[in-house]
């Protein structure tokens, strides 16, 4: 339903395809969040419900307003990000918190409850943090990077 909102839902759709959708812009490989996101001295949740976010298909940058002020959430239900094989993707200024993986499926299915990158994808993390996230196996319950080129991680 285009409701003129844009998403984190869909913008990650309208970035994976490279076009506008449901009152999303395309994004063009950049997806930002309006500063009036910020109504409180406590920062906004971002709680992802009844479905997990879409996988990240194509090379983005999610830039947020600061791990203290923003948050995704996966609820204790749902991966917060699950990003294909091939990739580049830098994610900044987020808090990515109760995120945990499917308790089916093969160790890769099951790792990475925050964030889930497949093979050979160069993934950078700036300025972000990742709390209570569950893994249902050994692959790590914040991070899974499968053979990526690089991991980073710094301010």
């Amino acid at each position: 339903m285009d409701d003129n909102l844009c998403t984190l839902r869909e913008a990650i759709l309208a970035n994976n395809v490279n076009q506008a959708q449901n009152g999303c812009p395309n994004p063009n490989g950049t997806i930002t969040f309006a500063n009036s996101l910020l109504n409180s001295s406590v920062g906004e949740t971002i709680i992802i419900s009844n479905s997990p976010l879409p996988t990240i298909t194509a090379n983005v940058e999610i830039l947020g307003l600061g791990s203290d002020k923003l948050t995704v959430n996966g609820n204790n239900q749902f991966r917060v990000f699950d990003i294909s094989s091939n990739l580049k993707v830098t994610i900044a200024g987020l808090t990515i918190a109760n995120g945990i993986t499917p308790t089916d499926g093969n160790a890769f299915n099951q790792s990475g409850g925050g964030i889930r990158a497949g093979e050979e994808t160069n993934l950078i993390l700036r300025d972000s943090t990742l709390s209570g996230n569950n893994s249902g196996s050994d692959g790590g319950p914040s991070l899974w990077l499968s053979n990526g080129e690089q991991q980073h991680y710094g301010r």
